[in-house]
């Protein structure tokens, strides 16, 4: 029987995931002018870095085991889980280690004191996400949303005291406050859910084997959905200069701020939950005209307010085009839009618009964004990342009208 969450927990759990992101975006605003653009510019290389190695090694684990922990016929023990997750994130480490190397001996030279943090960080982060999302397979969303708010405060707060107290470097401290914070976490997860999983001592190593072979098909969806995340940050590091990736990274980052709410609704649709008054938003019920009158009004309040807060808070040097704040808003939208459409097809376990939608999504964003690129700079990567979001739902659309004709 699936365990239905209360529409006050489901609200608290997307108002809490907005809350998280909001504290991690001023953190990350002001961690970014105490580092100035090109060091700021390094530390992205690394995050992206991670995020790709992360999205490969662990993302079809985490959502098979948030569809599996719980299941009334065969549920997945914890403990096997846990073995997978010690596996998966050595794995996004030492993947993490051998881009960062070649990054520094063939594009720009990277600190051995970040290669040796980064190393470190990749491993508790790939435990910490993996920790997090098996609080969401137990169901337990008011515990993960408050352990979101609660890491972002203990980042701070270790940033802080080791800016006061220590002369090391800055890059050095934000990195050693996130490996603590990560490790807060996974230990808080791990002594929680240890309370109430499902305990099986005998086959562990079967159970180990079929979260690997259960999660191949979903492990596509991560994959493709996290290098499109991050695919026009890697494309702009690689073939522009390394303080463009800066001041596009911070002066994107309000409006990727709004990313929470499609990634804290797929989480709820992935975990099947009703997502009661949020079916009342359907596009359905809106005209065309009144969208896109909608969407041009977001663009244009992305682009004032992003340029705004950003001319003030960090000053001139931040400055980007408002073309590729309007470009990149468009592209968020888009994202949003298919991130539902997905989590819909992973709950309905079609596998076939899985799989062809997560090869295109993950080919057709490189390809676009590189094609961009090359063709309008800067303004063209996150427009041909747009434009194939915009293909991906309209497949989506075409697919659905297929199958209902089918069925008549």
């Amino acid at each position: 029987m699936e365990h239905k969450l209360s529409e006050w927990i489901k609200g608290f759990y997307v108002v809490a995931r907005g809350l998280a992101t909001g504290l991690a975006l001023l953190f990350a605003l002001s961690y970014s002018k105490i580092l100035g653009v090109e060091n700021r510019s390094i530390i992205t290389v690394i995050f992206t870095i991670n995020l790709i190695c992360l999205t490969i090694f662990t993302s079809g684990i985490g959502l098979f085991f948030r569809s599996r922990a719980q299941d009334p016929n065969q549920p997945i023990a914890f403990r096997p889980f846990v073995i997978v997750a010690l596996f998966s994130a050595l794995l996004t480490a030492l993947g993490v280690l051998a881009l960062i190397c070649l990054y520094s001996f063939f594009i720009f030279n990277v600190p051995t004191t970040l290669i040796i943090s980064s190393l470190i960080y990749s491993f508790f982060g790939a435990l910490d996400d993996l920790s997090h999302q098996s609080l969401i397979a137990y169901g337990k969303f008011k515990v993960a949303a408050l352990l979101d708010v609660s890491i972002i405060l203990v980042q701070i707060l270790f940033f802080v005291i080791f800016l006061w107290l220590t002369d090391i470097s800055t890059a050095s401290i934000l990195f050693s406050s996130l490996i603590l914070s990560y490790t807060y976490s996974t230990f808080f997860c791990y002594r929680t859910i240890q309370q109430f999983a499902v305990s099986n001592n005998h086959g562990q190593f079967l159970a180990v084997k079929e979260i690997v072979r259960g999660s191949k098909t979903l492990h596509l969806v991560g994959i493709s959905s996290g290098l499109a995340d991050r695919v026009d940050r890697l494309l702009i590091g690689l073939f522009m200069p390394l303080s463009f990736l800066g001041t596009y990274s911070v002066g994107t980052s309000l409006i990727s701020y709004l990313r929470f709410i499609p990634d804290a609704v797929g989480r709820l649709i992935v975990a099947k939950q009703n997502l009661g008054s949020f079916n009342n938003l359907r596009l359905k019920k809106f005209r065309n005209i009144n969208i896109i009158i909608l969407t041009l009004f977001l663009i244009v309040c992305s682009v004032f307010l992003s340029q705004t807060f950003l001319i003030f808070f960090l000053g001139r040097d931040w400055e980007i085009s408002r073309w590729i704040i309007a470009a990149f808003a468009v592209q968020e939208i888009l994202r949003g839009l298919y991130l539902v459409v997905i989590s819909k097809r992973v709950v309905s376990n079609n596998q076939d618009f899985i799989f062809n939608s997560s090869l295109i999504l993950m080919f057709g964003s490189m390809l676009g964004g590189y094609v961009g690129l090359k063709l309008f700079s800067g303004i063209g990567v996150p427009l041909g990342i747009a434009l194939n979001y915009g293909l991906l739902i309209a497949y989506s659309r075409v697919a659905s009208l297929k199958k209902l004709s089918f069925r008549s």
